[in-house]
């Protein structure tokens, strides 16, 4: 019979312990910490293409070609187009907030630093579809009103971090989530007058709806409207993570209140979404009658055009999920000529290369808030 000395088994055991400890600190290593999730994903990278550099097939096209405004007249031009797309109107609307719930109690907000009470502003658009936002009102107050918006696959609260950081400046945010996300929920039925029953869904309204775009921008609106009536804040900013980039590259562009806005991993023109990749052909973002009224290089410089106004995009290069590489480098040039063209502005790209997430980093929160400083 064959016997394993216990001094052998012991060894044995010590080695097995020691190499799952190394196999996991490398799991966490690679996966966890940021300098070296990043060195990993670039090794790991089956093409140059994915982080290093852009693909030839997306330089055929010239983005200053795309970029028609010559003057503000022109620009004033697509901005209303724009709003005529999304509401049917000559300007943007006047809504308000159906109901603001003062003071409301939410565990996950509870220890964030310089928070004097939370507001709940709800909100009830065509076909009964809800929208529901946070307006956190610092006790040391700047006079500054960030816009915080979130994408898909989570909510705000998932920004805690963010929005502690604006707090922490003496900052006022009102934070919002995506239609269908959070307190926002559809999927019910409601009776459209050319279609009769049909279920209200986040990417079926783009079809039913002659002013859908609407359902994604009025909750916006509304916020600003809100609180340009009811405070005295010198200054509206916004900041949307991932879909609610997009959100902020397109609200501010038809919506010049909004002093300086920043998309972080918001959205590319559509010649760089060209055979995109997987998790970024997202409907909204087709929505054709807005594409043609107002192309996303033309609302790049409509978002940063005026005086005070800029808007600096940031996009993660390694991120595991959307918009990475460094494409925003190839339109940035453009868009900033165009900008100086029509008038007062700033545009900027910046990637941001501490990680290899789809998050908002700490290097993405500072040069953000050191931005919304600058003079």
């Amino acid at each position: 019979m064959f016997f394993i000395k216990p001094r052998i088994v012991k060894i044995i055991l010590v080695a097995l312990v020691i190499l799952g400890g190394l196999a996991g600190g490398l799991y966490y290593l690679t996966h966890y910490y940021d300098p070296v999730r990043v060195v990993y994903k670039r090794m790991k990278a089956p093409s140059p293409y994915v982080f290093e550099e852009i693909e030839p097939h997306f330089l055929r096209t010239n983005p200053a070609d795309l970029i028609p405004i010559q003057t503000a007249a022109d620009a004033e031009k697509i901005r209303k187009l724009a709003i005529g797309v999304i509401w049917g109107t000559a300007k943007v609307p006047s809504r308000l907030p159906d109901a603001v719930d003062s003071d409301i109690e939410d565990a996950h907000f509870a220890d964030m630093e310089n928070l004097e009470r939370i507001d709940r502003l709800r909100l009830k658009m065509t076909y009964d579809v809800p929208n529901v936002s946070y307006h956190f009102i610092p006790k040391k107050k700047s006079g500054h009103l960030v816009i915080v918006h979130q994408g898909y696959a989570g909510t705000f609260h998932d920004l805690k971090h963010v929005i502690a950081a604006y707090l922490g400046q003496g900052h006022a945010v009102i934070a919002l989530n995506l239609l269908g996300y959070g307190e926002n929920r559809i999927g019910y039925d409601a009776f459209f007058p050319r279609f009769g029953w049909y279920e209200v869904h986040t990417h079926k309204i783009l079809f039913l709806d002659p002013f859908a775009m609407r359902f994604f921008y009025t909750p916006v609106i509304a916020a600003i409207n809100h609180a340009k009536e009811n405070y005295d804040y010198t200054v509206i900013d916004m900041m949307g993570f991932s879909a609610g980039g997009w959100e902020t590259m397109i609200a501010s562009a038809v919506d010049p209140r909004i002093r300086r806005s920043y998309p972080v991993a918001g959205s590319y023109p559509l010649y760089l979404r060209n055979h995109d990749e997987p998790g970024q052909s997202v409907p909204p973002q087709y929505y054709v009658p807005l594409l043609n009224a107002m192309n996303y290089l033309e609302a790049f410089v409509l978002g940063s055009w005026g005086e005070d106004r800029g808007q600096l995009q940031i996009f993660n290069r390694f991120d595991r999920c959307c918009f990475r590489n460094v494409k925003g480098l190839h339109y940035a040039p453009a868009v900033k000529a165009a900008v100086s063209k029509i008038g007062p502005g700033r545009f900027e790209v910046v990637l941001d290369e501490t990680h290899a997430d789809h998050k908002v980093s700490d290097f993405a929160i500072e040069i953000i808030i050191k931005d919304m400083a600058r003079p």
